[in-house]
């Protein structure tokens, strides 16, 4: 079987355990929402995307001038988070 470029590129460790970590992000509550009630209910979604939208005008770009340092400080990030 292939190696996944995810797989290829944050090495076998860092990826199995990012990839437990998001799968456990559907059975949690952000901002008090699961991900069932943002499906089911139309309000909830619609005060989600409210708040998304506020999220995201607050955001500014991210410009990466060097790809090699951008990638290693990606995966320490990783690799702290998911320790």
């Amino acid at each position: 079987m292939p190696t996944k470029p995810s797989t290829k590129f944050l090495g076998g460790p860092i990826y199995d355990k990012l990839k437990a970590y998001c799968a456990k992000l559907g059975d949690q509550k952000v901002r008090g929402r699961t991900t069932s009630q943002l499906i089911e209910d139309a309000a909830q979604r619609k005060a989600f995307y409210v708040e998304l939208d506020e999220e995201l005008k607050k955001t500014v770009p991210i410009v990466i001038n060097d790809p090699i340092d951008a990638e290693l400080r990606l995966k320490a990030y990783l690799t702290h988070k998911l320790s």
